[in-house]
């Protein structure tokens, strides 16, 4: 018997337990805490859980290599001066009230902006904070409506919830667990536009669902952070349809084989559930290895690269979001690792968001002959020896793309994703045996 006639072996999920809610697991990495800068959050309430999903649950994968937890949404109650737990939605995704008007009333475009925030470089909280400004200005109305932030850490988290912009305009999804918890290397964020999104049953806003996190198979103990949107229907006796979203960090390795199609995979069961209507996934693809299976996952999982698909010639349009200061500059060359890609929805417009810099002082024995560096201390100001230099909000450029809430022409169709599995080759082998069963694709590990 060859490994691929074998049952997979099961691949345990970062910490290694089973499916459960945040109420349930004495474990879990949610605590009271006052992060650095004050009281900024209610105390979590007896059944989290219950209070968080009221009847909604996150889906349940057919896999037993991940792990899914559920979270709260906050927002910044301003008489409190602290965030709090968002009550939860009256209605459902799928209770939401029609939308008023003729029939071919379409409800309004949206506008995502994702960002790798730079994790390894200093003045995080500068950074961060000019990085949001900029994620401000990509939208026409000065808010997009959902916000994909990755890579965050240290003190950026909490910069995050003490912003200005954030706490007026923002629900932020499990905000608590992120600022309390140190288990991560990175944390990942989504922030949905509190005027674009109603927590009920409303005529002409989309509703915010479930929000949860899906650890599964990494060498890096990445997870994808999800939540579902019920958007409205022009039709008069419509209801909502349930949208899924998932904010990605996929594996940064440049090595194979690795867990990246495995990732995407249960990200692409979780879009294609029977009762979603359309799914977007967005963040670090991270397809480090030039050859066609890193390079054309999206498609592989019946997903629309929205990059390509706007902008067609890779040559011309090669839309590179990270190493931007060309060849020679970083160990890799410059690539597109950040992405967005949709079934039943579609994309409108795309752009490439460019960094801009802060400055920081910095040793001048660091500094490099092109400016750069990426010093560990931090300078005194009166020191001779230092020097202002300016640095990039990010070692990754952001996306902003502008999308409609209805299928693209001829796509309507919901593709069938092939199902996933993990299996360890024969020792001595360079690849898996044929599988008996076809079309299964097989990720090694």
């Amino acid at each position: 018997m060859t490994a691929a006639d074998e049952d997979p072996p099961t691949i345990g999920a970062p910490h290694e337990k089973p499916i459960v809610a945040a109420d349930e697991d004495p474990e879990h990495p949610f605590s009271n805490v006052n992060p650095p800068g004050g009281n900024l959050l209610d105390p979590l309430p007896v059944s989290l859980a219950s209070a968080v999903t009221a009847g909604i649950t996150p889906p349940l994968l057919d896999t037993t290599d991940t792990q899914i937890v559920t979270f709260p949404w906050y927002i910044f109650d301003h008489a409190q001066d602290k965030w709090v737990i968002s009550p939860p939605p009256i209605a459902l995704s799928h209770d939401v009230v029609p939308l008023p008007g003729p029939p071919d009333l379409g409800p309004k475009d949206m506008t995502i902006v994702t960002w790798n925030v730079g994790h390894g470089r200093n003045e995080r909280a500068e950074r961060l904070a000019s990085l949001i400004d900029g994620v401000q200005d990509a939208d026409v109305e000065g808010c997009p409506d959902v916000v994909f932030l990755q890579e965050l850490s240290g003190i950026a988290k909490h910069t995050l919830a003490e912003l200005s912009f954030v706490r007026a305009n923002y629900y932020i999804a499990g905000l608590e667990w992120m600022l309390a918890d140190n288990k991560q290397e990175f944390y990942s964020a989504i922030l949905m536009s509190r005027l674009r999104f109603a927590r009920g049953p409303c005529s002409t806003f989309p509703s915010l669902g479930a929000v949860w996190a899906v650890w599964y198979p990494s060498q890096l103990n990445r997870y994808a952070l999800c939540c579902d949107i019920g958007a409205p229907t022009a039709t008069p006796n419509g209801t909502g349809k349930t949208i899924r979203l998932a904010n990605v960090h996929f594996d940064s390795l440049a090595a194979a084989p690795n867990y990246r199609r495995r990732q995407l995979g249960i990200v692409s069961e979780l879009l294609h559930a029977p009762d979603v209507y359309g799914g977007l996934v967005a963040g670090g693809f991270n397809p480090f290895l030039a050859d066609d299976q890193d390079q054309n996952l999206a498609e592989e999982h019946g997903l629309v690269d929205c990059w390509t698909r706007l902008r067609g010639d890779a040559a011309e349009f090669p839309g590179h979001t990270w190493s931007r200061h060309g060849p020679g500059s970083h160990v890799f060359p410059p690539a597109r690792l950040d992405k967005i890609a949709v079934w039943g929805l579609t994309p409108k417009t795309m752009e490439i968001l460019q960094p801009g810099t802060v400055s920081m002082r910095v040793p001048t024995a660091l500094v490099d002959a092109e400016g750069d560096t990426m010093p560990h201390d931090l300078a005194d100001p009166a020191d001779p020896a230092y020097e202002p230099i300016r640095i990039p909000w990010s070692d990754h450029a952001g996306l902003v793309m502008t999308f409609a809430l209805t299928a693209h022409p001829g796509e309507a169709t919901k593709p069938k994703t092939p199902r996933t599995k993990i299996v360890i080759p024969p020792e001595g082998s360079d690849s898996l045996d044929e599988s008996d069963e076809p079309g299964e694709p097989y990720v090694v590990v």
